[in-house]
């Protein structure tokens, strides 16, 4: 018997028990959460609720306005309406608005307003308003003895979907979806019953209104479950020992797999249990040192702890990446040695020389216990490494650069605009002497590049290191998600020259859900999955710390919405895996963690489909310029970059980024369309081939902006001509600007007829996505919608019907795309029927 079957059980004695000591039957409880706040022009309102404790049938509402006008003769409105948009009640308040702050209070009477819940509008009304400011709240009005009721029925109905599930489980299938339904189910009833003896009714409503959707749910899948055979059943688990990379994907045996699970607090085997009970197949686990500086680390003790957890790995089948943390262990040492670890902005120096020496015999400590675990997918030597070098060997070393990159100390002199007498004269940047060269840019591009490179340098030495101690163990640092971000430059690493030492991209990010023009954030995560994939598309792209902060306010089905797509778009971007923090959010709200789990299941069922999508060359690359990310701390290059992603990513076709060297190295020959975004700055060779690119017949997309500038700031005088094959990005280099230039591409012929979306008038839509593959032999369309409201779209070429995979449904185009409703659809191919008749005389 599944142990969510006895657990079951066990919630139903304890409920019984609870409900003998029931709560008054009239004990009533009313709460407000907050849904929606807009503002008009000159005139805002925020509502505030008084709290409710189950006996006041008045419940009060402050209304806070601010306006920078008078409107005498106002009113303030209260509209009360159930679910199915049915009036239950509404009251008109008249209020003389003066300029500057207001208040008033709305009294609802809800001694006679029935169980359920509702959505609560106030707004203001004036003449002279041609918006009215508003703010909507969801009213939740229980009864202490309906929950308690509640609470046992869905016990009961639990325990019995449950004991039908373990039956179809004994015919030897896999039900994936419907177990992680159930456990999640059973979990909630759980934490349920615990609200219930604290009597904290809030919660427990929220969770009961889970569970009966989910119990609806299941219910639903195994009547029906024939019908949606896409996801009702799913071939078991790939055995994840001994995982390969190849071709930038995480491969078992033969087949692509994405790694989705959690970031453990700890080696505890009890977690990778509930991680398979939510049917996920990553963790990772940061290995720090001792807390204290003088404590001796031993490989045998190392080994006591670990291999257990290794062995429940392997039992669960749960792959493992360790995330090192030598800023852990350098604390320590240096609070022990009393050195000077420490940077001026208060960031741990990982490259000194005696902290190297220190994690050095670290990772001789631990590697005999990681070498050779087959459950073991990766090491990451670093977690968002910040480089901040100063001291005498670092100046040295900058020297010698400098000499190896200017004839002499004149020519120096002439390209810093400085007066130095001797190469020892230089002050770094940093060290508290500010000089007047150092704030121009040939000053920055060479302190910069150096600097960069002793990061790189850093990284290629723990590689070297550790790829001697764990010879088949794949390597990776983990850095942010800021590569977009302005003087990133001046701290961090080259992450191309990174990507190409390691053999995972990792990465640590953040997904936003707070956007002013989509319903999620974009395109911050897609931007950046996208620059490490470009970086080196053949490896995989693991993101080893992934966060999200929750849309406020949301409703249950919008917060599974929101994690389920950024899910998607990640992969789409180039995404092999994500491991989350299970202390998160997202680990504490069930709809969250199920939407995380169901997306996981759906990209492993689609895989083979995904990587095909991962592995597509690119139509359209983006020029991001090293040159330009050091020039002027990186604006305006960063955010015109970003921009033009944002843009292109909507014109239905693969893009990517091109780097530099890329240029060099012939990439151009293989776009159709190459974009030049904002670029002040360019390194000469470069510059060469991007001209010759153009005057060979390549098709640009650029603003009118020239590239002025060589890597080091230095004029030119020269400039890549404008020619037949140059769409020009007109406007303010905002995103639309890119996608209209997107479609002029595609209207002159240089981009590809493909199944996109468009409007019914032929125009692509900005904040609808669309990617095409062919695989097999068949035709896939990735599709999703961003906006906030649903779009009506159709199709750019003759096919018009497919299925989409993910939620197992026919579509045909034209159709309404929801919000945040991901779809992966096999296109049906289109016939072509010709009839030929005989001229017979």
């Amino acid at each position: 018997m599944k142990f969510s079957l006895m657990k079951l059980i066990s919630v139903i004695l304890l409920i019984t028990s609870l409900t003998t000591h029931a709560a008054p039957e009239n004990q009533k409880w009313l709460w407000a959460t907050s849904k929606t706040q807009l503002k008009a022009r000159h005139l805002a309102m925020t509502v505030t609720p008084s709290l409710n404790h189950g006996t006041e049938p008045l419940t009060q509402f402050r209304c806070d306005i601010t306006s920078d006008f008078s409107y005498p003769g106002a009113s303030v409105t209260l509209r009360v309406r159930d679910m199915k948009g049915q009036a239950v009640s509404e009251g008109i308040l008249p209020l003389n608005i003066s300029a500057g702050a207001n208040t008033c209070t709305i009294t609802l009477d809800t001694s006679a307003l029935p169980l359920g819940s509702y959505d609560a509008a106030f707004s203001i009304a004036h003449t002279s308003l041609l918006s009215e400011p508003t703010h909507t709240f969801i009213l939740r009005n229980v009864s202490v003895a309906d929950l308690e009721k509640r609470l046992l029925a869905y016990a009961v109905r639990a325990q019995s979907l449950a004991s039908s599930l373990e039956a179809l489980e004994s015919e030897s299938k896999a039900y994936p979806y419907l177990r992680l339904k159930t456990n999640l189910v059973a979990d909630v009833l759980e934490s349920a019953r615990g609200n219930a003896e604290r009597k904290a009714w809030e919660s427990l409503e929220e969770e009961l209104r889970y569970v009966a959707q989910g119990l609806d749910s299941i219910h639903a899948a195994m009547v029906f479950g024939n019908a949606a055979s896409d996801s009702s059943t799913a071939n078991a688990p790939l055995p994840l020992s001994g995982l390969l990379i190849q071709d930038g994907a995480f491969i078992a045996g033969t087949h692509p797999v994405f790694l989705f699970g959690g970031i453990l607090p700890s080696p505890n085997a009890d977690d990778l249990a509930r991680l398979r009970r939510y049917q996920l197949n990553a963790a990772t686990i940061a290995l720090r040192p001792d807390a204290n500086p003088a404590a001796a680390h031993s490989t045998d003790a190392l080994r006591t702890a670990l291999t257990p957890f290794f062995e429940a790995a392997e039992t669960h089948n749960v792959g493992i990446a360790i995330q090192l943390a030598p800023e852990a262990l350098i604390a320590n040492a240096m609070a022990a040695a009393a050195a000077p670890a420490l940077s001026m902005d208060g960031r741990i120096d990982i490259a000194q020389a005696s902290v190297k020496e220190r994690w050095e015999a670290y990772l001789a400590e631990i590697a005999p216990v990681l070498r050779g675990q087959s459950m073991l997918m990766g090491v990451s030597l670093a977690e968002n490494p910040h480089f901040h070098r100063t001291g005498e060997a670092v100046k040295a070393g900058f020297l010698d650069f400098l000499r190896a990159n200017y004839t002499d100390r004149l020519a120096l002199n002439r390209a810093w605009r400085s007066h130095l007498a001797t190469l020892e004269d230089i002050t770094l940047w940093g060290e508290g002497a500010y000089e007047a060269y150092q704030s121009h840019r040939p000053f920055q591009f060479d302190w910069q590049t150096y600097h960069q490179g002793l990061g790189n340098d850093y990284f290629r030495w723990s590689r070297d290191l550790a790829r001697t101690l764990l010879p088949s163990t794949p390597l990776m640092a983990t850095l942010p998600d800021t590569p977009f971000q302005p003087g990133e430059a001046g701290f961090g690493v080259d992450r191309e020259k990174l990507a190409a030492i390691m053999q995972i991209s990792a990465c640590s990010g953040v997904n936003l859900s707070d956007d002013p023009i989509y319903a999620m954030g974009h395109p911050r995560q897609p931007a950046h999955y996208t620059l490490l994939r470009s970086f080196a598309p053949d490896k995989p792209v693991l993101n080893l710390n992934s966060t999200w902060e929750l849309p406020e306010g949301a409703t249950a089905t919008e917060t599974f919405r929101f994690i389920h797509s950024t899910m998607w778009e990640g992969v789409m971007a180039g995404l092999s895996g994500a491991t989350i923090p299970m202390d998160s959010l997202v680990f504490q709200r069930p709809e969250a963690l199920e939407a995380f789990a169901t997306a996981a299941l759906d990209i492993n069922r689609l895989a083979p489909i995904v990587h095909a999508f991962q592995s597509a060359p690119a139509d359209v690359g983006i020029l991001f310029s090293q040159s330009s990310r050091v020039f002027d701390n990186g604006e305006p290059h960063l955010s015109s970059a970003v921009n033009a992603y944002e843009g292109a990513s909507f014109g239905g076709y693969n893009v990517r980024f091109v780097t530099e060297s890329q240029c060099t190295a012939g990439i151009l020959d293989d776009l159709k369309i190459l974009i030049i975004p904002d670029t002040p700055a360019l390194s000469n060779s470069t510059f060469e081939q991007l001209s010759a690119f153009v005057e060979g017949g390549g098709t640009v997309a650029r603003t009118g902006a020239p590239i002025p500038y060589n890597e080091r700031g230095f004029s030119r005088d020269d400039l890549i001509r404008n020619t037949g094959n140059t769409v020009m990005v007109r406007g303010l280099n905002l995103p639309t600007e890119y996608l209209h230039a997107m479609d002029a591409a595609s209207v002159l012929g240089t981009l590809p007829q493909i199944p996109r979306t468009i409007t019914p008038q032929g125009y692509p839509i900005e904040g609808v996505k669309s990617r095409f593959v062919e695989y097999e032999g068949n035709q896939y369309l990735y599709v999703i919608n961003l906006r906030k409201e649903p779009t009506y779209c159709t199709l750019a070429t003759q096919t018009r019907k497919g299925r989409d995979l993910i939620h197992g449904q026919d579509i045909t185009f034209p159709t309404t795309l929801e919000p945040l409703v991901p779809m992966l659809i096999k296109l049906e191919p289109v016939f072509l029927e010709m009839t030929v008749t005989a001229n017979v005389e």
